[in-house]
């Protein structure tokens, strides 16, 4: 037992002398005007050194930005990135990388001149360590988030984002044993090639809005409807609308001022549609004269699934008519600036109600 403690103390021993000889010599060489050289901050908890400039004895560029004797650089995190080194002399280099979790990476060995590496650099602080010669380069890369790409809105100024692309899923409840859920997807904003003119006013921009219906446990897609949509300064107007289920097919057709959302809302704003829908199934048609008619009533905090908005709330009134019959359902939605529809519940038997779930791409405001 007391061989095995000595052991064990040598060892100990020979460690903590080691420790501090390697760092007595990398103080020592800095004191000689080598560069300051650690290990790995980003495992030893060491504070990085501030102050340090030195002058490099080769080229190293990532990213088409050169590093400079500051030996720091910031990268767009989870991109690939590329790494250049050149150098006059023939001296042995090596390099390695270590990520903010500890993990060392060794990329290569070569013999000066010119070489080139690509690698990814997670989130956080990592540090390329260059070995020239003789001498230790510890390069700090700092990775951060890479800033989105700006997306243009198919509609600007729009009260609701429209942006390729942008989803928003919906529950539906009415009296059924399993929930319905509704994607609505933004699937075209047409180029500036198919934009032409509205009223002969100004530009507007032509947009597709899908809807899919999913039900039932294994919540396949048994309906579709497509929404075609055109915006002029900031109004995003409907023209057709158009859904399947099966052998049957429901067809809008409206109004060339018939609007899907105005520029802005606020109590007291109304807007309208009108148009005529038809209905087709293998015995025939159905024709309706629909107008659907809004009017904002006032602010209220809305609780949902996708979250708690400030939202307006809009009462809604949608009569159907035909020469023999008129129907009419009436209810109320809850629109939030940059979302768009977050709630409506109808004012009928079984209390039909659709709550936004999830969205993305767009941004409430």
């Amino acid at each position: 037992m007391f061989a095995k403690s000595l052991i064990r103390m040598l060892v100990l021993l020979i460690l903590v002398t080691a420790s501090c000889i390697n760092r007595n010599a990398h103080q020592e060489s800095a004191q000689a005007g080598e560069p300051r050289v650690h290990p790995p901050f980003a495992t030893s908890g060491e504070p990085r050194p501030s102050g340090l400039d030195v002058d490099l004895p080769f080229g190293l560029r990532i990213n088409d930005e050169e590093v400079g004797g500051d030996l720091r650089i910031t990268v767009p995190e989870g991109h690939v990135s590329s790494i250049r080194f050149s150098s006059a002399g023939s001296l042995r280099c090596r390099l390695s990388v270590v990520h903010p979790d500890g993990k060392t990476i060794i990329l290569g060995e070569w013999g000066g001149g010119e070489t080139a590496f690509d690698h990814v650099f997670p989130y956080g602080e990592s540090y390329m360590i260059l070995s020239y010669g003789d001498r230790v380069f510890e390069i700090l890369v700092v990775a951060e988030p890479a800033e989105p790409s700006p997306v243009e809105s198919g509609c600007p100024g729009a009260f609701m984002d429209i942006r390729t692309g942008a989803t928003w899923e919906y529950r539906e409840t009415f009296e059924q044993e399993f929930p319905v859920n509704w994607e609505y997807t933004i699937e075209h904003v047409a180029p500036p090639s198919e934009r032409s003119e509205l009223g002969g006013v100004s530009p507007n921009e032509r947009l597709t809005l899908r809807t899919d219906r999913a039900t039932g446990i294994e919540r396949k897609v048994d309906r579709t409807a497509y929404l075609e949509l055109t915006c002029t300064d900031g109004t995003i107007y409907i023209g057709r609308a158009s859904e399947t289920e099966g052998d049957i097919e429901w067809v809008t057709e409206y109004e060339e001022s018939s609007i899907y959302m105005p520029a802005e809302i606020y109590e007291g704003v109304e807007w309208e549609r009108r148009g005529t829908l038809t209905i087709s199934t293998p015995e025939g048609k159905t024709g309706f004269n629909l107008v659907e008619s809004f009017r904002c009533t006032g602010e209220e905090r809305v609780v949902v699934e996708a979250g708690e908005f400030d939202s307006l709330r809009v009462e809604f009134n949608i009569g159907r008519m035909t020469a023999d019959e008129s129907l009419t359902s009436e209810g109320t939605s809850w629109y939030v600036p940059g979302l768009g529809r977050v709630l409506s519940v109808g004012e009928m038997e079984g209390s039909p109600r659709l709550e936004l779930i999830s969205y993305e791409g767009v941004t409430p405001r």
